[in-house]
């Protein structure tokens, strides 16, 4: 009888291991989407980052974010147009996402009214994007914590984090 049960409890921990975790995410989240090569997805080589919103109607958003949209974002270059920050759907962006909030505790969050304020001050104007001065990793903790970081934790990216480059000023950043 024991033989049974100890085989009950392994067959249900390594079902428990295959099935996908779906994370809760709240309003302000840093959703980091791995990007890894076809040749080898077990290195990471950079992390893109959004901050999470929400879906529905979210309030003081209204008129800038539609309702299937759930996460803030800088896109990457695009031609002609540059890049820009703007809403947009996290089933549709390459990579698995997760939740890190890797400053949490390090750094104190923005109040979700704060984080509201920068976004619409920063929504279709947060110039263009740069590796080093303006990424996506800089817009969302820009967002969630008031301080622009790049260090790509656990990236193969992370060396280019060592050069300190000062960062593109938002329209408005010194008055939040």
């Amino acid at each position: 009888m024991r033989a049974f049960w100890v085989q009950v409890f392994l067959t249900t921990f390594a079902l428990h291991l295959t099935l996908p975790v779906h994370c809760q995410f709240d309003f302000g989240d840093l959703i980091a989407f791995n990007r890894t090569s076809k040749l080898n997805p077990n290195v990471t080589f950079y992390m893109h980052w959004a901050v999470y919103v929400g879906k529905g109607r979210v309030s003081g958003l209204e008129n800038i974010k539609n309702d299937d949209e759930d996460v803030f974002h800088i896109t990457g270059y695009v031609f002609p147009k540059g890049s820009d920050c703007i809403f947009g759907k996290m089933n549709e962006i390459s990579g698995n996402p997760w939740k890190f909030n890797y400053l949490d505790g390090k750094i104190k969050l923005r109040s979700t009214d704060a984080m509201k304020k920068v976004i619409r001050q920063i929504h279709k104007n947060c110039w263009t994007w740069d590796l080093l001065m303006n990424n996506c990793e800089h817009v969302a903790t820009y967002i969630r914590y008031g301080e622009k970081h790049f260090e790509q934790i656990g990236a193969r990216s992370a060396a280019l984090c060592k050069l300190k480059l000062p960062t593109f000023t938002y329209d408005g950043e010194e008055e939040l």
